[in-house]
């Protein structure tokens, strides 16, 4: 066997130690064995150890997921209702009634779970029962949640809960369940029918546009500083009702993070910065070149680029750009071959899809495509293109009929020349309404302009980003839409393609006038408002908790130690334990009065009060407010020296009196 072993950073000896023990390893796998890792560890010299185990995770993966799907080759159609079980964790008892599982790795596995609290089926991640996973594993696991639950985007499956309970217990993480199949599976269907003359060019083209999807979905994650670094179709889920998501973050890379892995949690020391050079993640088939000599040095957007290159080969050919009968032959293969041309697997491929294929398969990262976008572009020209052939009409026809989104084709009149049935779904219009008039006049009155300019730009051969604008309904409002569209060349036709955001749009815009009314309400009260986020250190100051003390909005940062700084040495104890005790103890609430250093060096009196908000593993956030009582300390110091003067008064009268009745006496 041909091991990829020349980017390790090991002796020749010890990389001959590590060949030899895979070798043992995967033939036992191979025969279904399943062997612990942790009995091929004996011996193994340190500088290797990290490097076999990655290694060895890998081979097994890839032989159970082999495994799985020969057990339970129905559960790419969706889990089946079975009866109630146990939870994952204690932690979790009384919210998630078990339904069945779902789908499984070498690591951890998805069930499908019914969240009694919301009333809804959620899919369920945990790693495996009954298996000490690696720290580094779990690490990840949690930073895998925190990557998915941060990449809010309709391509990307939203994380509803990570649950890390007890001290002993694994942690597991709660996502929506998206019904539908993999891109996989959905490619295999395609090319099953190919091969019996029952596939129309449309459903190539429907895989296509799911692709276009995917790259979409990678651009995003790639400018949120993200590297997903194990795609394959597998992990691509075309939902019932026209979803496109991508599923398992687990091995991403944080290759610019403004929001760092939660600490504590040890997932800030998981990213693959720290990971040793040699250790291969990815599956063997879909990894890139970089990837398989374990380059981490290497590794950054241009390693997803490879990975769709991969899908899109996969798409054409119905198999991955390398086979081979082991896992380390496979990663042989991509380090020093180039893979079969599509055109010799399946010899009608397009010419252009075969060559944007095998540019983003190149070994050179350089000679890849630059971002994901721009292959997405690619493939999306070339499906406006290929409208542009006489013999493509009919099967764009029955494309737009079987399509979700909204699809049109506009001329140079402004006028609609083909549409889907979606629109009629969406927008109440009939096709022969919509027809029978400008598509401006569908347009929202004060988007109306503005859409004409962007579709005459693209009507001109100007390249243009997505854009969204309002189109009326017939029933008098309005739905939002998100458009991509292209020019189709020689037709003189515009090709568009939109997805309804209303939902998303009406969400923000609640947020906003949300927002709106707690900056109104904290502009109407007297008193200044703050926040403590205790997981993120973050901490708010209200424009008027900063004015009390004489400062700008601007010249505060939002930080616990501009409060802690400003407290008065006398009362600096006693305002820090109040806090504590609310945030360490069991009170929901404190209240505490003490002096504030004010911008001009004098102290202001503060009536402090503040409430906990607690989570599984103790208060999570507390928020109060500050109302300055500098007056009523005033008033209050000037009674107890009126009554102190007073009191002394009387005394003073009293002696006098005595005084005149011992004269007298």
């Amino acid at each position: 066997m041909n091991a990829p072993l020349t980017a390790y950073t090991l002796h020749s000896s010890a990389a001959r130690w590590v060949d030899e023990v895979c070798d043992r390893f995967e033939a036992a796998c191979q025969q279904g064995s399943w062997p612990r890792i942790e009995g091929y560890l004996d011996g193994c010299p340190h500088e290797a150890r990290d490097a076999l185990v990655f290694e060895l995770i890998q081979i097994e993966e890839h032989y159970r997921r082999e495994d799985y799907r020969k057990r339970f080759p129905d559960l790419a159609q969706g889990p089946s209702t079975g009866p109630s079980g146990t939870h994952p964790t204690s932690s979790a008892r009384d919210r998630y009634e078990l339904v069945g599982p779902h789908a499984q790795g070498a690591m951890g596995r998805v069930s499908v779970y019914y969240d009694r609290v919301m009333r809804r089926r959620v899919a369920l991640k945990e790693l495996h029962a009954g298996r000490s996973a690696p720290s580094e594993v779990q690490n990840r696991f949690v930073m895998e949640a925190q990557v998915t639950g941060r990449l809010e985007h309709p391509g990307v499956v939203p994380v509803y809960e990570l649950v890390r309970p007890a001290a002993g217990e694994a942690p597991f993480y709660t996502m929506r369940f998206v019904n539908g199949r993999t891109l996989t599976d959905a490619t295999r269907a395609y090319h099953d029918a190919r091969r019996t003359g029952a596939a129309a060019a449309v459903e190539l083209l429907t895989l296509l546009n799911a692709f276009v999807s995917v790259c979409q979905t990678v651009a995003y994650a790639h400018a949120q500083g993200v590297v997903h670094r194990d795609l394959k179709g597998g992990n691509v889920v075309l939902g019932n009702f026209g979803e496109v998501i991508v599923l398992d973050w687990g091995l991403a890379k944080l290759v610019r993070s403004t929001d760092a892995p939660e600490p504590g949690t040890g997932a800030e020391d998981a990213d693959v910065e720290h990971t040793l050079q040699g250790a291969v993640k990815g599956t063997p088939v879909f990894i890139s070149p970089e990837a398989a000599a374990g380059r981490v040095d290497l590794i950054g957007p241009h390693t997803d680029v490879y990975g769709l290159g991969a899908i899109l080969y996969e798409i054409l050919t119905n198999r991955a750009p390398f086979v081979g009968t082991t896992v380390r032959d496979v990663l042989a293969q991509v380090e020093g071959a180039d893979p079969d041309r599509p055109t010799s697997i399946v010899p009608d491929v397009p010419p252009k899809l075969e060559a944007l294929c095998l540019r983003a398969l190149s070994k050179d990262p350089a000679d890849r495509y630059a971002t994901a976008r721009e292959m997405a572009d690619e493939v999306q020209r070339w499906i406006a293109e290929s409208a542009d052939r006489s013999r493509a009409q009919l099967e764009r026809e029955r494309f737009f009929t079987l399509a979700l989104d909204l699809l049109c084709t506009i001329d140079a009149d402004g006028r609609f020349q083909q549409l889907n049935p979606a629109w009629e779904t969406a927008l109440g219009w009939s096709r022969d309404e919509l027809m029978a008039r400008e598509y401006a006049e569908f347009v929202h009155p004060a988007d109306r302009d503005a859409t004409r300019a962007v579709v005459r730009a693209i009507a001109g051969g100007a390249p243009r980003p997505a854009f969204e604008n309002r189109f009326r309904h017939k029933d008098g409002s309005s739905r939002w839409v998100s458009w991509t569209a292209s020019l189709i060349p020689r037709e003189h036709l515009v090709y568009a393609v939109g997805r309804d955001v209303t939902d998303r749009k009406n969400a923000e815009e609640a947020l906003r006038r949300s927002q709106e009314r707690f900056e109104l309400a904290v502009r109407g009260s007297g008193d200044g408002l703050w926040d403590w986020d205790r997981e993120t250190g973050e901490s708010y100051y209200s424009p008027r908790w900063k004015s009390m003390i004489g400062y700008e909005d601007h010249e505060i940062a939002h930080h616990i130690s501009e409060w802690e700084s400003r407290l008065h040495p006398e009362d600096r104890e006693r305002a820090l334990a109040a806090l504590r005790s609310c945030a360490e103890g069991s009170e929901t609430a404190y209240e505490v009065e003490y002096r504030f250093r004010h911008k001009d060096g004098s102290y202001r009196w503060i009536l402090d009060r503040g409430v906990a908000v607690r989570g599984p593993s103790g208060v999570i956030r507390m928020a109060g407010s500050h109302s300055d009582i500098t007056e009523r300390k005033r008033l209050e110091h000037e009674l107890r020296a009126s009554e102190a003067r007073h009191e002394s008064a009387l005394a003073e009268l009293g002696a006098e009196l005595a005084r005149c009745r011992g004269e007298r006496g």
